[in-house]
């Protein structure tokens, strides 16, 4: 019998399916996604919140007050980026899962549906100029990474059957058809 893709000489047992069955459900990814971003606004908060000089008039103190200033600051950024993490992380998490059980489908529109909704629930006291420009600040960053973690998809494109002809271009090819330079085929 030839090994399966997932490198099984068998199936893999069912309670292997309901793992992965309970890991992709909403609660668990939202939870999950909260709790990483949590532990990442965490990490990134202390690192960037570290300042060992406090402010300009702690610079005259002793070192160990000034160290001690500076991880009091750490600990406030750090506590802030957290709950900050935390609540993009779920809040985000959520609104994918609600976009892709609503819309039926796992594609990238659901991260830029997701984006706007998040970045808008985010700035929902900074008036509508602030909500506008977070919720597309936040659906082109979602696009963004998906794009760069290879979530795109050419079929989303309005041009895909114009696209998949040009798939294997190389990037001299490219600047040749788009026009940017000089080819003796034309």
């Amino acid at each position: 019998m030839p090994p399966s893709p997932n490198g099984y000489e068998k199936p893999p047992p069912p309670v292997f399916s309901k793992f992965q069955e309970v890991f992709e459900s909403c609660p668990v990814k939202t939870v999950a996604s909260s709790i990483i971003g949590g532990a990442m606004g965490l990490a990134i908060g202390g690192v960037f919140g570290f300042n060992p000089a406090g402010g300009v008039e702690d610079r005259d103190k002793p070192l160990k007050e000034q160290l001690k200033i500076g991880f009091r600051q750490m600990k406030q950024n750090s506590t802030s980026m957290g709950r900050n993490f935390f609540w993009v992380g779920g809040i985000f998490t959520a609104t994918e899962c609600y976009f892709e059980w609503g819309r039926g489908k796992d594609d990238r529109m659901n991260s830029i549906y997701a984006g706007l909704l998040t970045g808008a629930i985010l700035a929902r006291n900074a008036g509508p100029k602030g909500i506008a420009f977070s919720a597309g600040g936040f659906a082109a960053f979602s696009a963004a990474i998906d794009w760069f973690m290879g979530r795109h998809d050419p079929s989303m494109h309005a041009h895909h059957d114009d696209i998949d002809q040009y798939k294997d271009f190389t990037r001299g090819e490219w600047m040749r058809k788009i026009g940017f330079s000089k080819s003796e085929s034309h």
